[in-house]
């Protein structure tokens, strides 16, 4: 089997901290033979986060990250692939201690 990863991205930061996947491709090869189908996709996911480094900061951060993803797989005789656009959001809020005990 043999296969090839293509990934390009940019990531843009602005004040809402947007990160954006602009493209991937997946090619797999295979030597066996496949049934050919088709499919579109979309994910919608969320991820609660909660962090500290505590060996050099006392600031905690802690939040949500929204991801949407879209995409479309093919399946044919010899190959499969993939493409897909995903966008993650981290929407993150810093806290200190100081904070954490008051409330």
């Amino acid at each position: 089997m043999i296969i090839y990863h293509i990934t390009l991205h940019r990531m843009q930061v602005n004040t809402k901290k947007w990160s954006l996947l602009l493209f991937a491709c997946m090619l797999y090869y295979t030597g066996g033979t496949q049934p050919l189908t088709k499919a579109f996709y979309a994910e919608l996911g969320f991820t609660s986060t909660s962090y500290q480094d505590i060996k050099f900061s006392e600031v905690r951060s802690s939040g949500v990250r929204p991801t949407i993803r879209l995409g479309f797989d093919k399946n044919s005789p010899k190959n499969i692939w993939g493409i897909n656009m995903t966008m993650v959001s981290t929407l993150d809020i810093t806290t200190t201690h100081a904070q954490l005990q008051q409330t």
